[in-house]
């Protein structure tokens, strides 16, 4: 089951549309939390845009079988996974927050390739509530990373850099992504909680 949940959701990420039924049974018995966990975190996946009120409920069914089986690297996938659709189809306050929790959760595991596909998606969100100056800074930090990302995250993330490029102009968003490129990188977690709490404002 979980070789599905895997193949499933290397096919979604790749920018495929797999199918419920290729998870197989979501509800079997025999399965433990982690288990169902992942495939409900696939499923969610899966979801994503076309149904983000369902996929929002399935990746909290995600969390809590997380924490059932004390499985911390599906709590995170889900939290992020979770805020990064928030960001895109949920409401932007709520976003922030869901961002920040998720940020806390990877920097208490100092899991930092994880916290840098948090940041990743981070850019969306700023779009959204139109803080060019601010996603070309995080563009600028995450570009920065020897880590490239890819498919649909890649795609969503060049979006925001076209947006942001047409808002500031080049010689404004290269100055904005410079200091992104700067800033010291043990304080970009800190920096960027900041900014969040400041939009929950």
């Amino acid at each position: 089951m979980m070789s599905r949940a895997g193949i499933v959701l290397a096919q979604r990420h790749a920018g495929q549309r797999p199918t419920v039924g290729d998870l197989g049974d979501l509800d079997a018995t025999e399965m433990g939390p982690s288990t169902r966990g992942w495939l409900q975190y696939a499923h969610g996946e899966m979801l994503g845009d076309r149904e983000p009120d369902q996929a929002f409920a399935v990746y909290d069914q995600a969390l809590t079988l997380a924490l059932a089986g004390g499985n911390r690297l599906l709590e995170g996938v889900a939290l992020v996974s979770s805020c990064a659709l928030r960001a895109r189809a949920g409401d932007s306050s709520e976003a922030a927050l869901a961002f920040g929790t998720a940020i806390r959760h990877w920097q208490r595991l100092a899991a930092t390739t994880h916290q840098l596909t948090t940041l990743r998606n981070l850019p969306t969100l700023l779009r959204r509530i139109d803080k060019a100056e601010l996603a070309a800074e995080l563009i600028g930090v995450v570009d920065h990373d020897v880590f490239p990302t890819y498919g649909v995250e890649a795609d969503r993330l060049e979006e925001v850099r076209q947006w942001a490029l047409g808002r500031l102009g080049a010689e404004r968003f290269e100055d904005c992504a410079r200091r992104g490129r700067l800033r010291d990188r043990s304080t970009v977690e800190e920096w960027v909680l900041t900014e969040l709490a400041y939009e929950r404002c």
